[in-house]
């Protein structure tokens, strides 16, 4: 069975991936998760230390996220961080992964079973 989570470092999404690994973990599945970075309009040629400092602390989280899922759950782990809009991104990567299904919260909910979608 594979999974694709998309995430967005919250910690609902965090419990969300948490759910989703001990559920593959049962089904002796892969784990994929997903992080879509909205582009930014007229990227100027530099970028401002901000904004290289908030890109690297990006791919430094999910790849905490990913080896600790890994490691907690003992399963497979997959990650990608793409541009772009985030349902067409979601579309695309499960497409690509073949996933039997998307887990991923919903916004602005309390409780497991409130963000679990």
């Amino acid at each position: 069975m594979n999974l694709v989570v998309p995430i967005d470092f919250s910690n609902q999404s965090k419990a969300v991936a948490e759910f989703a690994a001990s559920f593959v973990k049962v089904y002796n599945g892969n784990l994929h998760l997903l992080h879509v970075l909205v582009p930014i309009e007229d990227e100027p040629d530099y970028l401002p230390v901000q904004t290289l400092n908030a890109k690297y602390n990006t791919v430094a989280e999910m790849y905490f996220v990913q080896e600790s899922l890994r490691k907690k759950f003992d399963v497979r782990t997959s990650c990608d961080l793409v541009p772009g809009d985030i349902a067409k991104q979601i579309i695309k990567t499960s497409k690509r992964t073949k996933a039997d299904l998307i887990i991923m919260g919903t916004q602005g909910n309390s409780g497991l079973k409130r963000y679990l979608y």
